[in-house]
């Protein structure tokens, strides 16, 4: 048996802020998202956001700001992701400002440090064996959902689709 876990990208693109905006700085250096968070299929969330901790929450996501890439996998890869996210937050990971700026540098700081949410995602992710085991301290939103798009179009041709993208069209994001 089969299911999905979901990650979800935000694109700042309509955020209207006349001060400095971590979104938009994060997005201009590797656009065009700026935050993730992966989903399980009961909808509780889990990402970490400046100045939190990991946060474990039921939510929905606006689709109109949102991209969601699902990502097919067991239910033991479900329930081996669901632990690694439990335990997270579990440990009070927090959100390190530092390491997801570092994300664009070649310097890497040790895991205790903190996180940022693409890491979470992508360490949830490695858990659960959905992807190979990596550093993850240079992983940015945007960097993560080009890994997932190269990993469906690295199928064979012709072979069912594993990774289901809804990327917004231009039309209904008003542009």
């Amino acid at each position: 048996m089969s299911t999905n876990l979901c990650v979800w990208f935000y694109n700042p693109t309509f955020e209207q802020h006349r001060y400095f905006n971590f979104n938009k700085f994060v997005a201009y250096m590797d656009a065009p998202f700026c935050h993730c968070e992966i989903q399980f299929p009961d909808s509780t969330a889990f990402t970490v956001y400046m100045g939190t901790d990991v946060v474990k929450k039921s939510r929905s996501f606006d689709t109109s700001k949102y991209t969601c890439v699902r990502v097919p996998c067991t239910v033991q890869q479900l329930h081996k992701a669901r632990t690694f996210a439990e335990s997270e937050a579990v440990m009070r990971k927090s959100f390190s400002l530092l390491m997801m700026t570092l994300t664009f540098s070649g310097i890497s700081l040790s895991s205790k440090q903190g996180t940022f949410c693409s890491k979470l995602c992508a360490d949830v992710l490695m858990a659960a064996e959905l992807m190979p085991a990596q550093d993850t301290c240079h992983i940015s939103p945007s960097a993560l959902y080009r890994y997932l798009h190269e990993q469906e179009a690295r199928k064979p041709q012709g072979a069912a689709s594993a990774i289901h993208f809804n990327m917004p069209t231009r039309l209904q994001l008003g542009l």
